[in-house]
């Protein structure tokens, strides 16, 4: 088998691991949804922020059959969407103060998001230490000195 061949489906491979990841994580986000609506009744949880950050997946997924530069690039958008989706996750958790459940959500979604990234390093600086120092600065309550340190863990 030539070089040139070997490199062609190790580049095709790696694509379709690219878009089998936007598939997924735009299904789970969307299913979790109805979880979270079913075992945390009650709780801040709009779907329409819901769908924008599902459909942001479903598109750069689309798109990937029809422009090369979201091909050459999709890593990337795969990036752009799951930090958009981390920042969802945090807004949800914002707006349900003291639930418990909320924050092993976070840790949940922090730690899968970041398995699936290439370079989870600037997830991490930039989502949990940004994200996690801003929600302690705005919250009044006492409990996110707790949370922020297993946060940052």
């Amino acid at each position: 088998m030539s070089q040139e061949l070997n490199k062609r489906l190790l580049n095709e491979a790696w694509l379709q691991h690219q878009r089998f990841l936007l598939g997924v994580a735009g299904v789970v986000y969307l299913v979790w949804w109805f979880v979270v609506e079913r075992i945390l009744v009650g709780s801040f949880n709009p779907l329409p922020g819901r769908l924008a950050v599902c459909s942001s997946f479903f598109v750069v997924l689309a798109l990937s059959f029809r422009r090369p530069f979201i091909c050459r690039n999709i890593d990337r958008f795969y990036s752009l969407c799951a930090y958009a989706l981390t920042l969802h996750y945090y807004y949800l958790f914002y707006n349900n103060p003291g639930d418990i459940n909320w924050l092993v959500g976070s840790y949940i979604t922090v730690v899968a998001v970041g398995m699936t990234l290439e370079r989870p390093f600037i997830l991490v600086v930039f989502t949990v230490l940004v994200l996690a120092s801003t929600w302690y600065v705005a919250s009044k309550d006492s409990s996110a000195a707790v949370a922020i340190p297993g946060m940052i863990t």
